[in-house]
């Protein structure tokens, strides 16, 4: 194996070790979303009040449509479960608007009938997504993943506001110092490990040639009759040792512009509501009747 095709057969080592096993992902909405690669554990920590909390309901099965049709009968089989109450479910959607026509959002009333009273919850629709995905064991169909807002008592919760961007500012940067860190963090997986292998095999590469040019300079040296073979293979794994380095220090300044300009998997901020007016469903003395809400 010569000097080039060994290096070759280095870097696309660490392309492979960097190259993520998974089911494969035929179809998707959008770019993946950061909550659910994430999940829901990052959102409830930017909450402004308990009175709600953020929940992802997951489905999966061969007809999107269906999926989309029954995302309410799964929270409300949830919230049940959550809060351990039983009884009829039925479900009312009210849209709220915040600051005039700014933002506007499906909210939904829960409500669950039994003999003996009626409990109401409330939940907001945050994001979908979806993907046409095959495992390994040949099964195929659509993962399909909701976001909601949800009450945690039987009572009208203080929701706070989100936004969707995609841009991570200067923690996409600063992660980059790691290479491919950044590009992780902003929910490019394949990119970063892809960038990370690509170091580590840089780096293997600087090290196996400059301890193959070492090892021919000190034979250059016990043995000066073949001084100038010797020389010349130093001279050539040096070459190569400068190669790795040039692609190392190229790789690495390609991570942290990448980091900076890249946009990221779509991320959700959450800050605390507006002034808004909304119709809720509201349990009163003779059964369920309207409720104004009003937030500052």
């Amino acid at each position: 194996m010569s000097k080039y095709s060994f290096l070759l057969w280095l870097c696309l080592s660490g392309w492979l070790w960097a190259s993520p096993l998974q089911a494969k992902v035929i179809e998707r909405s959008e770019k993946e979303p950061e909550w659910v690669s994430k999940g829901e554990a990052g959102l409830n920590r930017q909450r402004s009040n308990d009175s709600y909390y953020f929940k992802i309901i997951r489905s999966f099965g061969a007809d999107l449509s269906v999926l989309q049709k029954e995302k309410m009968v799964a929270l409300a089989n949830f919230i049940g479960q959550y809060n351990q109450i039983g009884g009829e479910a039925r479900t009312d959607i009210r849209e709220t608007t915040s600051n005039g026509s700014l933002d506007s959002y499906n909210e939904f009333a829960v409500s669950f009938v039994n003999q003996t009273r009626t409990d109401v919850f409330y939940a907001r629709l945050i994001d979908e997504y979806w993907e046409y995905v095959s495992y390994p064991n040949g099964t195929q169909g659509y993962a399909y993943y909701v976001l909601f807002a949800v009450s945690r008592r039987a009572s009208a919760p203080s929701f706070d506001d989100c936004y969707f961007t995609t841009n991570y500012g200067m923690k996409g940067f600063a992660r980059s110092l790691v290479p491919g860190w950044g590009q992780m963090y902003k929910g490019s997986m394949g990119k970063g490990l892809a960038i990370l292998g690509g170091e580590v095999a840089c780096v293997a590469g600087i090290i196996v040639c400059e301890n193959q040019r070492a090892s021919y300079v000190k034979k250059m040296h016990e043995q000066p009759k073949y001084a100038q073979v010797y020389n010349t293979k130093a001279d050539n794994w040096a070459n190569g040792r400068n190669v790795c380095i040039g692609a190392a220090a190229a790789l690495y300044v390609y991570n942290l512009i990448d980091a900076i300009v890249a946009k990221g998997a779509k991320r959700i901020v959450v800050k605390p509501g507006r002034a808004s007016v909304s119709l809720l469903p509201a349990v009163v003395d003779d059964g369920l009747g309207i409720g104004l809400a009003i937030r500052f």
